[in-house]
């Protein structure tokens, strides 16, 4: 969360149990052109994180269920461990 904070998205971490946890983004920094492109800065971003969380918790599977780029007042995000 601390990451997420410095990279301005302002998290508010929503879920913590065995399987993973979620979060949201109360801000997008990506918010004027996510609106023009939402599947490319969406992609992008879950790239990002992939990165993020693969490199501190290992892999994970990653989805947006509200997203700014659609309409949504928020960046949902869910971080599930990934299963073998």
């Amino acid at each position: 969360m601390r990451i997420l904070t410095q990279l301005g998205l302002d998290p508010e971490l929503l879920s913590v149990d065995e399987n993973g946890f979620s979060w949201q983004a109360r801000n997008c920094i990506f918010y004027e052109v996510s609106k023009k492109y939402p599947y490319i800065v969406c992609s992008l971003h879950i790239g990002i994180l992939n990165g993020l969380i693969e490199h501190a918790l290992g892999k994970a599977k990653i989805v947006l269920p509200k997203r700014f780029a659609v309409g949504d007042n928020i960046c949902q995000v869910v971080v599930k461990k990934f299963e073998y």
